[in-house]
């Protein structure tokens, strides 16, 4: 729709056209300033107002896509908020950040508008004050029944601010509102054309906002490869409860053991601030950590197992933690059967900066070799013999065990005659 200025005068509105780039896209508008906020209803952009008594539009700038809806206002910080049928949104110019504020019990008719640092908006009920901190508490403020209000916004008359609402059915006209008494005062006059939009730069509002100082990321110590996020707010008189996107919440806005990735915290008050979003990352924090390799021996047999780890030119700062005990990579670990076995690498601040993990097998054990024996007479007692157990030269260590008695020799003395079975 083309844009127009309108002058309230005793005589009626008074439009002027105002040119310039885009003269077809004001489909909805904000003004700050001289600074002109418009909607296409699919994209946004922004312009200059120059020309004083024939006003044109110039350094019309493109600001992003998106659906911005039918309503659209703009608070003395220069953030947009713009209504999707219920559903509320905000829009910051400076960083393109839209942020989603809540569902409204009302559904956008027409215009979004700033009064006496409250936000209101036409619905089809009537006059809406939205409440910015739960906009699901917001309330119908003036019932204007049966009327189609299309466009809504304030201006400022003699030093006193006044408010407009642009209605379109049943009859198109200008009604004066009265926002104390909370009804229509007067109609002030009629426009020829249909209006969309109405906005002015008196119906900017102040809006307390929920500030971010800074965001501090940090390496966990004692968990591996993980981050702590802490998300620090300006001084703020509220109670504000920070919501991770990982389903997280909490007043402290404090986030531990977070994995390498990205994040988004959106804060909420218990007062009259609207929500704000901070996004984070969480780097991987084994990025330069070094490498660490590994030896080993499987145990094999009645033979041990051992795992020896090296970290290359780190060994000297870094530190190996395994059953609660630390040791340096000059250690090796010995005497293990197969198994699993888990170690932690500490830097030189004790911090975990990885996690190991390394099995033993256990390994294909020979038979036994053939076995012989040597049977002998005992010289100095009666009717007894001995028996030595001969198994070829070998390196692991063999036990022998004969009628309950067991040694590593294989030697067995003063047996009675019969037959005997001995188990290697």
């Amino acid at each position: 729709m083309p844009l127009q200025r309108v002058t309230l005068t005793p005589n009626g509105p008074l439009s002027v056209p105002v040119g310039g780039c885009g003269t077809n896209e004001f489909f909805s508008i904000a003004i700050l300033g001289n600074k002109l906020y418009y909607s296409n209803g699919s994209s946004m952009f922004a312009g200059d107002i120059t020309g004083g008594n024939s006003p044109v539009i110039t350094n019309c700038v493109f600001l992003g896509d998106g659906n911005f809806g039918n309503a659209l206002t703009v608070d003395k910080q220069g953030i947009l908020y713009y209504a999707i049928s219920s559903e509320l949104y905000s829009f910051n110019p400076a960083n393109k950040r839209t942020i989603f504020i809540g569902t409204m019990p009302y559904s956008a008719q027409g215009d979004l508008m700033f009064y006496n640092n409250e936000l209101y908006m036409a619905a089809g009920e009537g006059i809406a004050k939205i409440n910015l901190a739960n906009v699901a508490l917001s309330k119908l403020y003036i019932p204007i029944p049966g009327e189609t209000i299309y466009s809504l916004t304030a201006a400022t008359i003699n030093g006193v601010t006044k408010v407009y609402a642009f209605t379109e059915y049943p009859v198109r006209q200008i009604y004066e509102l009265d926002m104390q008494k909370r009804v229509i005062k007067d109609v002030v006059g009629v426009l020829p054309y249909q209006t969309l939009d109405a906005a002015s730069d008196a119906e900017a509002g102040t809006v307390q906002y929920i500030e971010i100082d800074h965001v501090g990321i940090s390496q966990e110590c004692n968990v591996f490869n993980k981050g702590r996020a802490q998300i620090v707010a300006k001084p703020h008189a509220s109670r504000f409860t920070y919501y991770l996107n990982n389903g997280q919440n909490n007043l402290t806005g404090i986030f531990d053991n977070l994995s390498p990735g990205n994040y988004t915290v959106t804060i909420s008050s218990n007062g009259t601030e609207p929500p704000n979003q901070v996004y984070f990352t969480v780097p991987d924090f084994t990025i330069g950590n070094p490498v660490i390799t590994f030896t080993k021996t499987n145990p094999m047999c009645s033979k041990k197992g051992s795992i020896k780890l090296d970290a290359g030119n780190a060994n000297a700062t870094h530190s190996i933690k395994f059953n609660d005990q630390i040791f340096s990579f000059d250690h090796t670990f010995t005497d293990l059967i197969a198994g699993n076995y888990h170690f932690t690498i500490l830097n030189e601040n004790g911090c975990v900066t990885d996690e190991k993990d390394y099995a033993l097998l256990p390994g294909n054990c020979p038979p036994i070799p053939n076995i012989d024996k040597e049977i002998l007479q005992e010289c100095d007692v009666y009717n007894q013999g001995s028996v030595k157990v001969i198994t070829p030269p070998h390196t692991d260590h063999y036990t022998y065990t004969l009628n309950g008695i067991t040694n590593t020799t294989g030697v067995f003395n003063n047996l009675s005659p019969g037959n005997y079975t001995v188990i290697v």
